[in-house]
């Protein structure tokens, strides 16, 4: 069944509040936090349009009363110092001890054989990364029909359609961070001339940054929506 625009954003809220928590000591950086800060005020557009009528206006807070901060305390006085101690009396000279007798040699033991450990069996190689199945592939670019009830809505121009939150969160999910190559994709599917032309360059880069992962289907299915978008 088709999300709404409302199910999208709390889906996309959700996934990026678990990964912001997979770490102690974790930092939010300053792009993770305008994401955050762009899915809540476009879910809040939404749910205003659906108001019946303007909100009070919110009576303004009442003044803090101002602080007069206390003096600061005064330190007490350095106490005097203590009266330097008196020279401790001089030791007695010391009484010659009689020399003890030299040890008697004891021979030194045999060395022991020397033993060569056996060297531990070499572990067994890692098994090989198992590529992306077809079948995950192929459900990427299944057609599940516009999300919107008034149809698959053409684009002109991909470059242009891509808010400021889409351009930052497919260049994460889908490009590895690399808006530069985001950029040169959007050109090369915006002049592809058909989605069947567009779809190799797709597959391609999802086959690169394995969009079939579990947290990044969603998204990849956005990006791809919106080129048949381009072509509708």
């Amino acid at each position: 069944m088709p999300q709404s625009p409302a199910d999208r954003l709390i889906s996309r809220i959700t996934a990026l509040h678990k990964s912001l928590q997979l770490g102690e000591g974790h930092k939010i950086s300053a792009m993770e936090r305008d994401l955050m800060l762009g899915y809540l005020r476009e879910l809040y557009e939404i749910y205003a349009g659906h108001q019946d009528q303007p909100a009070p206006p919110r009576a303004a807070a009442p003044a803090a009363p101002k602080v007069t901060p206390a003096p600061a305390p005064v330190p007490p006085p350095a106490p005097a110092p203590a009266p330097a101690p008196a020279p401790p009396p001089p030791a007695p000279a010391p009484v010659a001890a009689t020399p003890a007798p030299p040890p008697v040699p004891v021979p030194a033991p045999a060395p022991a054989p020397r033993v060569t450990p056996t060297p531990p069996p070499a572990p067994p190689p890692p098994p090989a990364p198992t590529p992306a199945s077809s079948v995950d592939a192929a459900a990427l670019f299944a057609d599940e029909g516009p999300a919107s009830p008034f149809g698959r809505q053409p684009l002109a121009d991909l470059t242009r359609a891509l808010t400021i939150n889409n351009r930052v969160l497919f260049s994460r999910d889908l490009f590895g961070d690399d808006n530069e190559l985001l950029n040169t994709t959007l050109r090369t599917l915006n002049t592809s001339g058909s989605f069947a032309a567009a779809r190799p360059v797709l597959e391609s880069i999802a086959r690169r940054f394995d969009w079939s992962e579990e947290t990044k289907v969603e998204t990849a299915r956005e990006f791809i929506e919106l080129v048949r978008r381009r072509y509708a």
